[in-house]
């Protein structure tokens, strides 16, 4: 018995191929089969690095690379702990200052450190 991929209405399924006979042929979507053969798959999102310069503001992924963290998970998780709130609070938008990162990073540190290397 193997696993197989199928997408439908823009979501991926993880299905037994012996269950394969269960979709629809145009895969409209899949007719629905016990929830105990789907396989749930979670995913991290990377953090992301910039190339060049970091941005003055950044959203989640830009300050969890700032910070040096592997994932955005990672960072949120820390936030309100170690790393600081966003300042930007916007709808769904959130953004964190560099300066505020920098503090928290490096307590007590005045300015640009990057700067005066």
């Amino acid at each position: 018995m193997s696993i197989e991929m199928v997408v439908s209405h823009n979501r991926c399924l993880f299905i037994h191929s012996d269950y394969r006979k269960h979709l629809s042929p145009v895969m409209t979507g899949p007719i629905p089969i016990s929830t105990d053969r789907r396989i749930e798959v979670s995913r991290t999102r990377p953090a992301a690095i910039p190339p060049g310069s970091w941005p003055r503001r950044m959203a989640a992924a830009f300050a969890a690379g700032y910070c040096g963290e592997s994932t955005v998970e990672a960072f949120l998780e820390r936030v309100g702990k170690e790393y600081p709130q966003p300042r930007v609070l916007e709808g769904r938008r959130k953004l964190w200052l560099r300066d505020d990162l920098d503090a928290a990073i490096a307590p007590g540190v005045p300015g640009d450190i990057a700067e005066d290397l």
